[in-house]
């Protein structure tokens, strides 16, 4: 079956001037900021295009690794990892999709295709789980659905890597994962 979407690293001939997704501070972002940010490596972005128009950018992710204080964890989770201050993770960083794509279950594509990244890197290196920052209360119950569990009081979900590969399921868009 032919996908009409995969998703790709960003390269630097991706059109990201027109992205457009409802939020300022991500297109500002996506624009100015997503390829230096590759280029110095603090972070790993990830571009949605159509397979028909593959400059066009839809949508993005970002992924690159960072730590979690284990007392952030729910006390649960926290005993099945060695009594260090930090655990690691990899972080869902930003994220934005085109507002006309907005609903269409491509997001959770997108996140799918994070978490199916996060468990190879997890074959590979140390992984606790894979931790997202939520921007307001409102995305809170889009990652919900997705696995992802909230570590209240603050914005911020986590998904163990025990609970990844069930949460990770194939997603409809095509990437270099999946093929």
């Amino acid at each position: 079956m032919v996908r009409p979407y995969r998703i790709e690293k960003l390269r630097r001939d991706h059109h990201r001037a027109t992205f457009t997704s409802g939020d300022l501070m991500i297109d500002r972002w996506v624009r100015q900021f997503a390829y230096q940010n590759m280029k110095s490596g603090v972070t790993v972005v990830y571009a949605l295009v159509n397979v028909a128009h593959p400059l066009e950018m839809l949508g993005f992710y970002t992924l690159s690794a960072a730590t979690v204080q284990l007392g952030h964890l729910p006390p649960e989770w926290a005993k099945r990892y060695p009594k260090y201050p930090d655990v690691p993770v990899a972080l869902l960083g930003r994220m934005g999709m085109l507002t006309s794509l907005q609903g269409h279950g491509l997001g959770s594509a997108l996140v799918a295709d994070a978490l199916q990244r996060a468990q190879r890197l997890a074959d590979t290196i140390g992984l606790a789980g894979v931790f997202v920052q939520a921007k307001d209360l409102a995305r809170v119950p889009f990652y919900e659905r997705l696995g992802f569990h909230r570590l209240e009081p603050s914005l911020d979900l986590f998904i163990p890597m025990r609970h990844v590969r069930v949460a990770a399921r194939s997603p409809v868009v095509e990437s270099d994962v999946t093929r």
